[in-house]
């Protein structure tokens, strides 16, 4: 696009600058109900003074439409469970849980007028890319005719493309290099209002391609076209892409798995990233309540203050 285009023939003279933070458009074309913090449950301390939001633009652009939507898979295969929102429908625990986030996700955008949102995690195995791709899905479920970007950043081991049984022909890796457009990378599904931008392959030295300009107008650009973009990253504490693309996109939660993710992680992750885009924490794996059969929900992580963060979040209680 014509924007990455400028930003590559101002990259020399970008080299010498400092890398600056993206401002925020418009808050989503479609408003969510608001919700009081203990609906959405982001704990008070994740949560940052309200933004802000920027004036709305007058008319947002379309995507080029594709000659063909790629099929979503929805059978039980490999990562079926990155699918759940699909496979149950309007009736599972797991579908509904994600929705529940989804709502969530999007009155927090909203409120500070960010359209981009990264989803995270401390270190490997704790659900993000799960995570990713029902958010994504239940995001399309709740669209109301706007747009929703998945967009897969994990460039080193991508696995959405894998989990969702589809593939590139042009990836974003490829638009990061600046040889194509984010219009090529687009694959349109079969799945209303979502589209995917995917790696084609594996890349080494991922944050190479995530410190340059394009990323900036790739994701100004991405902004433009889509209501909310959801970016699955790298784990935070083992490479620094979740910071690189930080400095571009609006906010992020951190996924944390029960029983396996350790406060003393999760403190660490959270000191590397920008504490004033931090939504709150999306915990997976969590037993049914009584009261309602959950996936996943939000989780007062900073409530396990004891014993110098050893403990996997949650615990149980002494009686």
């Amino acid at each position: 696009m014509g924007e990455i285009l400028e930003a590559l023939r101002r990259a020399d003279e970008e080299r010498e600058r400092t890398s600056r933070v993206v401002r925020r458009e418009s808050a989503p074309s479609f408003p969510p109900p608001p919700l009081r913090d203990s609906e959405a449950g982001v704990s008070g301390a994740a949560v940052e003074p309200r933004l802000e939001a920027a004036p709305a633009r007058a008319a947002r652009a379309k995507p080029v439409q594709a000659s063909r939507p790629v099929a979503v898979s929805r059978d039980k295969t490999d990562g079926w469970i990155a699918r759940a929102v699909l496979m149950e429908g309007s009736a599972g625990p797991v579908a509904e849980a994600y929705r529940h986030f989804a709502v969530s996700v999007r009155s927090r955008l909203a409120e500070r007028g960010a359209r981009s949102l990264v989803v995270t995690s401390a270190l490997r195995a704790e659900g993000k890319t799960t995570t990713s791709c029902n958010l994504a899905l239940a995001c399309a479920s709740i669209a109301g005719g706007g747009r929703v970007a998945l967009v897969d950043l994990d460039l080193r081991q991508s696995a959405v493309g894998r989990v969702l049984g589809v593939a590139p022909t042009i990836g974003i890796d490829s638009v990061l290099r600046g040889a194509a457009s984010t219009d090529a990378a687009r694959l349109a599904t079969d799945v209303e209002s979502l589209d995917l931008y995917l790696p084609e392959g594996s890349v080494r030295h991922a944050h190479g391609l995530l410190s340059g300009v394009v990323l900036a107008a790739a994701v100004r650009d991405l902004e433009r076209i889509y209501d909310i973009v959801i970016i699955d990253s790298p784990p935070s504490l083992l490479v620094p892409d979740a910071a690189l693309i930080l400095a571009h996109a609006g906010a992020f939660v951190a996924v944390v798995r029960t029983g396996v993710t350790r406060l003393a992680a999760l403190r660490a992750m959270l000191k590397l990233l920008p504490r004033g885009k931090f939504l709150g924490s999306f915990l997976t794996e969590a037993a049914p309540t009584r009261h309602f059969s959950d996936y996943g929900s939000y989780h007062r992580v900073e409530e396990a203050e004891a014993d110098g963060g050893k403990r996997r979040i949650p615990w149980k209680k002494k009686t």
